[in-house]
């Protein structure tokens, strides 16, 4: 036998190992979109609270009307909601809290007010 056709014999059976050992030693695709969720959850939930405080700048500044301020505000809420719950589900695990929905409205709507006034005070700093 010559020279080229071990060495290429030795390729093909490390090549050949490598494919079949793969599978044991990568990553569960799972962990991996939990982990693409949270940071695109993530990055949305920052978008929405940019939005939810122009929402309420145009208000304010009378460009929107009460009804239209209402609707797309708890419309953006809701969506921030959503983000929230899926976080904390993802981030519970095994864990299980019992919290009736009403307290749990009341918590995602204190942290969305805390996020818009950090939002109000960098913007502020910033003029």
């Amino acid at each position: 036998m010559d020279l080229i056709s071990i060495i290429a014999s030795i390729m093909l059976v490390i090549g050949c190992l490598y494919f079949i050992w793969m599978p044991f030693t990568a990553k569960k695709a799972s962990s991996v979109y939990k982990a693409t969720v949270f940071v695109d959850d993530k990055i949305k939930k920052e978008e929405l609270y940019a939005t939810l405080n122009e929402i309420e700048m145009d208000y304010k500044m009378n460009k929107l009307s009460f009804d239209d301020y209402q609707n797309m505000k708890k419309a953006y809420e809701l969506e921030v909601a959503t983000i929230i719950k899926n976080e904390n589900e993802l981030g519970r695990k095994s864990i299980k809290h019992k919290e009736s929905t009403a307290d749990t409205i009341k918590k995602i709507e204190a942290e969305i007010d805390a996020e818009l006034a950090s939002l109000r005070q960098e913007r502020r700093m910033k003029s």
